[in-house]
């Protein structure tokens, strides 16, 4: 699945249900809370950081894991750190991390892409 948007915030409670839907379907209900929640933050993070208008949601899945990767054309990487707990914001990154088995991000030719890897309990079918 791959869908190409505007970072528009409008937007982004549908593509949020569309990933559900994905998952869903593909028999991934346990992950839908865990990977629509990074996501949301990776979208949101577009807005705030990447100057840019459109960025790209990938989602891909196997029998053992399901991958997002969110790209945008900024070729800033986003930085893991300790937050600052009485600022006004600044956490996102920190407390999605927990969200995702694995996670990373890593420049492209036009830009970065920041994704996360999301394993299952017991290997599925893959539809």
């Amino acid at each position: 699945m791959k869908i190409q948007l505007h970072a528009d915030p409008a937007a982004f409670t549908d593509v949020r249900r569309l990933v559900a839907l994905h998952l869903s379907r593909r028999g991934f209900t346990d992950l839908e809370f865990r990977v629509t929640q990074y996501l949301a933050e990776m979208l949101s993070n577009v807005v705030k950081h990447s100057g840019g208008l459109t960025c790209v949601v990938s989602l891909s899945t196997s029998s053992t894991s399901v991958r997002l990767v969110v790209g945008d054309f900024s070729p800033e990487l986003p930085v893991l750190q300790q937050p600052d707990w009485a600022a006004e914001s600044g956490r996102g990154m920190y407390l999605i991390s927990e969200l995702a088995d694995e996670n990373g991000a890593e420049r492209s030719g036009s830009g970065k892409n920041v994704w996360a890897q999301f394993h299952v309990e017991h290997e599925r079918a893959v539809a």
